[in-house]
């Protein structure tokens, strides 16, 4: 018997541990995809997407840098809670899925399976549209291909 106590308090330590990261293991963000259309902010560094559920999400990271305000988009990335641009979330682009022109999605404008990369992708079809839209809103240009 006093075997068993003497083990008990460091496998119930070890146990708590392990509990304790396969807890945390869920707050890790979870890439996940967000469709929608792009829409300009209240002030010119705001770059919004709208989901097809009627969420609003401020675009992060730099994996977008090459839409316009005319996009319909599937974009891979993680939300995350950022309050900026009149909005309580945020969105961290990882990369860009697919651009379509329209609302029913029939017409496909850049798809990353058949067109690559899609900073590559601006680099060779959008260069001008996207000067544009970043002169007018303050945003840097889309990073160089690796």
């Amino acid at each position: 018997m006093e075997l068993k106590n003497r083990f008990f308090g460091p496998t119930l330590l070890l146990a708590a541990l392990a509990l304790g990261f396969l807890l945390a293991a869920p707050a890790a963000a979870a890439v996940v995809y967000v469709e929608g259309s792009i829409a300009p902010g209240p002030s010119p560094d705001c770059v919004l997407v709208r989901d097809q559920e009627g969420h609003t999400y401020a675009l992060e990271g730099t994996g977008w840098r090459g839409i316009v305000d005319t996009d319909r988009v599937r974009l891979e990335g993680t939300i995350v809670p950022e309050s900026r641009c009149g909005v309580t979330s945020a969105f961290r682009v990882a990369d860009v899925d697919t651009i379509w022109t329209d609302d029913a999605h029939r017409v496909v404008y850049y798809e990353r399976t058949k067109d690559g990369r899609f900073a590559s992708w601006v680099r060779r079809h959008r260069e001008k549209e996207w000067r544009e839209w970043e002169n007018r809103h303050n945003i840097p240009p889309p990073p160089p291909p690796q």
